[in-house]
């Protein structure tokens, strides 16, 4: 699976895909990318799956953690 992603925050960021399978109750986490990018920077990511059936459900999540003082 091919995407292009933008993270240009000032604050910790992160992307994760999640993989789950019928037979699994918890997703399993099977790419991440910490950090920002550019502003005006698009960045490629990609995901081999080596096993997939019909039944497998894929989650792409970004998450912001912001600093607070």
């Amino acid at each position: 699976m091919d995407f292009w992603y933008q993270a240009f925050i000032s604050s910790d960021t992160a992307l994760n895909v999640y993989s789950q399978n019928s037979s699994s109750t918890a997703a399993t986490i099977i790419w991440r990318r910490l950090g920002t990018t550019a502003r005006d920077q698009w960045t490629h990511g990609s995901v081999n799956f080596e096993t997939v059936d019909v039944s497998t459900k894929i989650t792409i999540s970004g998450k912001i953690q912001v600093l607070r003082k």
